[in-house]
């Protein structure tokens, strides 16, 4: 039988949103939550106060970005703002792509990607601590796990292990 594929449910969708909303109310804002899973299908959203109406969109389209790239969007924007990568590269449509901070993925604590959320009405960077801080008080990663190296005497210790199976013809 094959492993169950971990998928974002509606309902932690449904508590990243509430809480970023809470979190936004208690900070006396207004602004848009979007949480989208990997498939870019918007899961939940949160209105606060009076946003202005474009932030529903950017807000959406934050959320869809990390979802689908798996990158807070703020790193997204710094890559292909450089010049480095471009938006085919990632597979984001230039017409929704978000030049700017406040998308953040959502990881489990396995670190296996489950989508992505945004928050749109204040500055960037404020967007973006206000989303993360709202993933992360949910249970979730907002950040990719960060992948440790694997020791040299480690990789010694397997290569004579491999050494050993090879020349009894294994």
């Amino acid at each position: 039988m094959g492993k169950k594929k971990i998928k974002l449910r509606k309902r932690d969708a449904e508590r990243i949103a509430e809480f970023a909303a809470a979190l936004t109310k208690e900070l006396g804002i207004f602004g848009r939550i979007a949480v989208s899973n990997c498939k870019q299908q918007v899961m939940a959203e949160k209105k606060v106060g009076s946003p202005y109406p474009v932030t529903r969109s950017i807000a959406v389209n934050k959320a869809n970005q990390s979802a689908y790239t798996g990158m807070r969007t703020r790193i997204t924007a710094e890559v292909v703002l450089s010049g480095k990568r471009t938006l085919g590269l990632y597979g984001i449509d230039p017409e929704k792509f978000v030049p700017f901070a406040g998308g953040c993925p959502i990881y489990t604590q396995e670190g296996i990607h489950i989508g992505g959320a945004g928050f749109s009405q204040e500055t960037a960077v404020t967007d973006e601590r206000i989303i993360a801080t709202a993933i992360e008080a949910c249970g979730f990663l907002s950040d990719a796990p960060k992948k440790e190296d694997i020791s040299l005497e480690k990789i010694q210790k397997a290569a004579k292990k491999v050494k050993k199976r090879m020349k009894k013809g294994k």
